[in-house]
């Protein structure tokens, strides 16, 4: 997920992303669009044949078939149902994990803006009111708390999210 003025611009799955520099904890800097950012290094992989299997739409069911009196088909089908329930529960925890790792940022981007109101108040931005001088609350600050909002309201959608994953609901 890439903070942006406007919220947060999420990553699809299978997105390709240039490795700027590995970074500790686990964690590397790289770049998506021309935008840089940090993942953990448990989200990027090399392996195309994982990736084309998490990118790919889901199969239809297969149409029933005619089966012989005397002859099983409950081997094959329960074999691709279970393959094909790992596959989802797969890309649930890969969206799950992208979710993760995009709330810090955004939380991290809240305390930058708290930070610049912050800055904004004690340089000097105040006001004459009733005979007192007091913080201005002037439109820059309106649009970062506005900004903070639109965050906060943004993290708890992925929480919601990420629960709803794990659940496995789709």
């Amino acid at each position: 997920m890439i903070p942006t003025e406007d919220g947060v611009t999420g990553i699809p799955v299978g997105a390709e992303v240039k490795v700027l520099v590995p970074q500790e904890g686990g964690k590397i800097r790289v770049e998506y669009k021309g935008n840089p950012l940090i993942l953990p290094a448990s989200q990027l992989t090399n392996d195309l044949d994982l990736v084309a299997s998490l990118t790919k739409p889901a199969a239809k069911p297969a149409t029933p078939q005619a089966v012989a009196p005397g002859t099983s088909t409950a081997k094959a089908p329960a074999s691709q149902a279970e393959l094909e329930a790992k596959r989802e529960a797969s890309v649930r925890e890969t969206r799950a994990k992208q979710f993760e790792s995009a709330i810090p940022q955004a939380e991290h981007r809240i305390a930058e803006i708290e930070e610049e109101m912050q800055v904004s108040m004690r340089s000097g931005n105040r006001a004459f009111v009733n005979g007192q001088v007091v913080p201005n609350d002037n439109i820059e600050n309106r649009g970062r708390r506005s900004q903070i909002a639109a965050l906060r309201s943004q993290i708890a959608v992925w929480r919601n999210e990420i629960s709803s994953l794990r659940r496995g609901s789709p």
